[in-house]
């Protein structure tokens, strides 16, 4: 038998939840079963996401390389594969996408919020006390980021697409 795995909505972290949220770790466990499924011949994924998390879409598609070598996983697009989802798909034996699929959009976004002066005009004060090295405070919302804090933003981005890429 064939089994067909809907990978639907925004790709995240942890389980899939309700509102259009396909969870990495349902996607993998769900995966990793069907490649011990003896009765299971080979996977049909069907995609409809827009993408989403990176770790998360990198995650799942580490699995279907796995399981891509133990049985034939092909990846069939519904109305959106971008992003995340087309990086999944690019792990399949094969590709199908329809014709008004919209695919594509290898990219990485990452923003930082820095909310200093909301707070001063709110009147809010932020007192923070953080160990560690100089990177301690990077998700601090009440400051804009330290030129170290920048680099080692832009250089994690940079390896995570330089990952989209490569794959």
């Amino acid at each position: 038998k064939i089994a067909v795995v809907r990978m639907t909505g925004m790709i995240s972290p942890g389980e899939s939840r309700g509102g259009g949220v396909m969870g990495a770790d349902t996607a993998i466990r769900t995966l990793r079963k069907l490649a011990k499924d003896d009765k299971v011949k080979g996977i049909l994924l069907r995609i409809d996401s827009p993408g989403g998390s990176a770790l998360a879409s990198d995650n799942v598609w580490q699995v279907v390389k796995e399981v891509n070598a133990i049985k034939p996983v092909v990846a069939s697009m519904g109305d959106v594969a971008a992003s995340g989802g087309y990086y999944i798909a690019m792990a399949a034996r094969a590709i199908v996408a329809e014709e008004p699929t919209i695919t594509g959009s290898i990219g990485v976004v990452a923003a930082k919020l820095s909310l200093g002066e909301l707070y001063a005009k709110l009147g809010v004060n932020v007192e923070r006390f953080t160990r560690g090295g100089e990177l301690a405070g990077l998700a601090d919302s009440h400051r804009v980021m330290t030129a170290a804090e920048r680099k080692w933003f832009a250089e994690v981005v940079a390896d995570m697409y330089g990952r989209f890429t490569q794959n």
